[in-house]
């Protein structure tokens, strides 16, 4: 079975406080995925024989994850995907080492407002920065008791069909559900 492209998300908290994170960054408890459990996800995967063009790794910032590279190595001798790509708020690539550059494909940039970039020119050709210029409200802190509306707003999701997640071993979608 062969996808467009998975995700794995390696950290739950970030280094900003977006209001309507569509990660929910600000009220998750801080955690990093370990190598290990990365390596079990990928183990499973790999038996069901999925594969794909690329994976995003991402959280939270994925950039905060003391284990970053070891997790971008497993996933690359995996063999499970073509490309790695860091979807990254940008603000702290310019503290990432060459080996973090060595190891990715594309280091994927959600621009906001007034967040600057920091980043060697040397790395420039790996960025894909995403212009945002205004934050989505993708996510909210007020409970939604309205079901037909929360029903309309998931069939109307842009990456609800296309995205595949790894999480403690099982495969999602991008809802979060098992498939």
């Amino acid at each position: 079975m062969h996808f467009p492209y998975l995700e794995l998300h390696v950290i739950t908290h970030c280094n900003m406080r977006c209001r309507a994170c569509n990660h929910a960054s600000p009220l998750l408890k801080p955690q990093a995925v370990s190598v290990g459990s990365v390596k079990e996800d990928l183990r499973h995967i790999n038996r069901l024989g999925i594969r794909a063009s690329f994976i995003r790794i991402l959280g939270g910032e994925p950039t905060l994850n003391p284990h970053l590279i070891e997790i971008i190595n497993t996933v690359r001798q995996s063999n499970i995907v073509e490309a790695i790509h860091i979807v990254t708020n940008g603000t702290r690539l310019h503290r990432m080492d060459q080996s973090f550059w060595d190891a990715i494909d594309i280091a994927q940039i959600s621009l906001y407002p007034g967040v600057p970039i920091k980043c060697e020119e040397r790395h420039r050709s790996k960025l894909l920065i995403i212009d945002s210029p205004l934050f989505k409200e993708t996510f909210s802190y007020i409970r939604n008791q309205n079901n037909q509306k929360v029903t309309t707003i998931l069939n109307k999701c842009t990456t609800r069909d296309n995205c595949r997640g790894i999480v403690n071993g099982r495969f999602t979608d991008s809802c979060g559900r098992l498939i």
